[in-house]
């Protein structure tokens, strides 16, 4: 190992041990104050609704998952975020409540309602009106979630213990950023674009 490669280890080491500092001094003085942890969820689709259940399951491992604080996600996350949240007090009560949850999930992503909602709607197609609202592919996969999530809304959240969580998605006509909240819905300008820089 050469000179700047030691440095950077021990760098590393020093940034682990000053980040771990408070933590330690806790455990040292017996407090058993648990930690908050929030989460970021990415998108990707179901494949990014089971990675992150992944994460969700090695914190239940670890007796973690009561410590959630807040949820902020998009896409595929929102799936998993929206799934536990509404389940929240059976997910957190117990490990089979959250092996209940989670298998559910799993049958839920299985489904594959991307290919459920597409094949009627291409059917649809062939009906007079098929541009009828409620023959659109997003009518049709407002049902099929809402048969998941039954008419669970923002407003129902559990207002106690459950983590807080932020939904963010994009208005596709405006462009604009939209974040979902229990407090209300709030909008956050297109950003201007950045110039392509010249190369000299």
């Amino acid at each position: 190992m050469n000179e700047s490669n030691r440095k950077s280890t021990s760098t590393c080491d020093q940034d682990e041990k000053t980040i771990n500092a408070p933590h330690e001094d806790k455990r040292r003085a017996g407090e058993t104050e648990s930690i908050k942890i929030a989460l970021a969820l990415s998108g990707g689709g179901f494949r990014a609704t089971l990675f992150h259940l992944g994460v969700l399951i090695r914190l239940a491992e670890l007796d973690r998952i009561k410590d959630i604080a807040g949820i902020v996600s998009v896409s595929g996350g929102s799936i998993l975020a929206g799934h536990f949240i509404h389940r929240w007090d059976e997910a957190v009560c117990s490990h089979e409540g959250f092996i209940s949850v989670a298998a559910d999930l799993i049958k839920f992503c299985r489904k594959n309602i991307r290919d459920s909602v597409f094949t009627p709607w291409l059917w649809s197609r062939l009906i007079p009106f098929w541009n009828y609202k409620k023959l659109s592919r997003t009518a049709f996969l407002e049902r099929a979630y809402r048969k998941h999530f039954g008419n669970f809304t923002f407003s129902d959240l559990p207002a106690k213990d459950a983590p807080f969580l932020a939904m963010v998605s994009t208005d596709a006509i405006s462009h604009e950023l939209v974040v979902f909240t229990s407090n209300g819905i709030y909008s956050f300008p297109k950003s201007k674009q950045i110039d392509q820089p010249e190369l000299s």
